[in-house]
């Protein structure tokens, strides 16, 4: 009994003393991990939503705010507290820049807007000074007074509709009034697309959700699997001019759901809207992909044909901030039409688009809203968490060296004459920052999901094109060209 009891003891005390030092070490740990802030609970990454008050009624975030959270991320106010992710619907340099100023933005934290995305983002901007085929004529007054002449004189059957500065308002103007002379303060004139795609009778607009994830070197994609499909509430037929609901989408608009061509097969059988609207073309006779094809290069080139102007003021800005490229990723919504030849019009770019259902019937929308700020959210890095940290070990768990090696014939005699245009893109002969942001983008593409890379790619970028975007954009391009040729996936 008494060496029974003997040993009880002993293996109580050895117990207490394992115990003891487990919890020292553990003192420790929790003292080192709470200093680089990746304890379990303080490695909880943090999102902070900004909206001001009047954009706030429907809380304009709430869609955000559940992805967050569902994501482990926690709420906080940014002005005060440590944050990895702002999420902001006002661009946020503008609005409140001092918020951000409080202290230099940290490699890794991520805001949702690019400085200089609102040459794209402006409505004025956009019609007025791109010109394209895929964007239909508009003019400003007084500036564009004489173009505006030009243009009627050579287009005499074209009608107008005068819209305000944020793109509300849209009505059709007599032509009584434009022969007077057309000069209203904060108003433009764009023709009017008076021959639209009809689905059951009715006028629609097309919302495709575009994510830039760098802009040098660019790169942006499309999200995939569903659009915001948004119709007039009256059919178009017999047309009339002050009938505001038969040519103008506002807030008593039809959605999908409501029509006929897409009720049953979305209510019933759960499809997109996407692919019933590609079913719908595709039994009119319509060539689905060369559509899609122009939707893709009406995107290339509003970004493309605005890119250094964005480039220059995202470089002014943090010089302010002591930011980087790599410190921002902006989601957008490309609003388009489509007219009964199915040529495309971009409308509008929206650099804040609504992501929650604004009302109680349009929960239907909401999935699809989580979905595209999912998909945003992952692709940028943020599901893992690890990818988020300022760590070098972590990062290459996710990418190193060998997953960015390309060409293995051209490389293996690259050792010591990288003045060869072919050995540019080989290892040895990178620069450090060229290694960065290759794997970077090595990364981004295997976290894409439901996203598709439309730039750069082979359709978007070119050997006659390529010497117009900037040494980054180039390398990359030619970087994901020989992937292409190592693995299609890539392509």
């Amino acid at each position: 009994m008494k060496l029974f009891l003997t040993s009880f003891v002993a293996v109580i005390v050895a117990s207490l003393w394992y115990f003891r030092i487990n919890i020292f070490e553990t003192l420790i740990e929790r003292k080192n991990c709470e200093a680089a802030r990746n304890c379990e609970d303080t490695r909880k990454f943090t999102y902070w939503p900004v909206v001001l008050d009047q954009w706030n009624k429907n809380d304009n975030l709430r869609s955000m705010k559940r992805v967050f959270d569902r994501m482990g991320f926690r709420m906080v106010n940014g002005s005060e507290e440590h944050w990895d992710i702002m999420w902001s619907i006002e661009f946020p340099f503008d609005s409140f820049p001092e918020k951000i100023t409080n202290s230099t933005i940290k490699p890794n934290q991520r805001i949702n807007h690019f400085p200089g995305t609102p040459f794209i983002g402006n409505k004025l901007a956009l019609v007025t000074t791109l010109e394209s085929e895929y964007i239909l004529p508009a003019f400003s007054f007084p500036k564009d007074e004489k173009r505006f002449k030009r243009f009627i004189e050579e287009h005499p059957e074209a009608r107008f509709v005068e819209k305000n500065y944020d793109n509300r308002g849209v009505q059709l103007v007599p032509k009584s009034v434009i022969q007077q002379g057309f000069s209203r303060e904060n108003k433009f004139l764009q023709v009017f697309l008076d021959n639209p795609l009809l689905i059951d009778g009715h006028a629609f607009d097309i919302g495709m959700y575009v994510l830039i994830t760098s802009i040098d070197p660019l790169v942006f994609y499309r999200y995939k699997p569903e659009c915001l499909f948004r119709f007039c509430s009256e059919p178009y037929h017999p047309f009339d001019p002050k009938n505001l609901k038969k040519y103008v989408i506002a807030g008593n608009k039809k959605h999908a759901w409501d029509m006929k061509t897409f009720q049953h097969l979305e209510v019933q059988f759960d499809f997109h809207n996407l692919d019933i609207f590609k079913n719908y073309l595709n039994k009119n006779g319509h060539d689905v992909e060369a559509l899609f094809k122009k939707f893709d290069d009406a995107i290339v080139t509003a970004i493309t044909s605005k890119i250094n102007n964005i480039v220059a003021a995202t470089q002014n800005e943090c010089k302010l901030f002591k930011c980087t490229n790599e410190n921002f990723f902006e989601l957008f919504r490309f609003d388009f039409m489509i007219d009964d030849q199915l040529n495309v019009y971009l409308m509008e770019i929206n650099m804040s688009p609504n992501m929650t259902p604004s009302k109680e019937e349009y929960e239907r929308n909401g999935i699809h809203y989580e979905q595209v700020i999912y998909n945003t959210l992952r692709l940028i890095g943020a599901e893992g968490f690890v990818e988020l940290k300022d760590d070098l070990r972590s990062s290459q768990m996710f990418s190193s060296s060998q997953n960015i090696a390309i060409d293995i014939e051209a490389c293996s005699g690259c050792d010591d004459k990288c003045e060869s245009e072919s050995c540019y893109l080989c290892l040895p002969c990178m620069s450090e920052d060229v290694r960065e942001y290759l794997k970077r983008f090595y990364r981004e593409h295997n976290r894409r999901g439901e996203f598709a890379r439309i730039f750069p790619s082979a359709a978007s970028v070119d050997n006659e094109n390529l010497g117009s975007f900037s040494e980054k954009t180039q390398n990359l391009a030619l970087w994901m060209s020989a992937k292409c040729e190592m693995d299609e996936e890539w392509c």
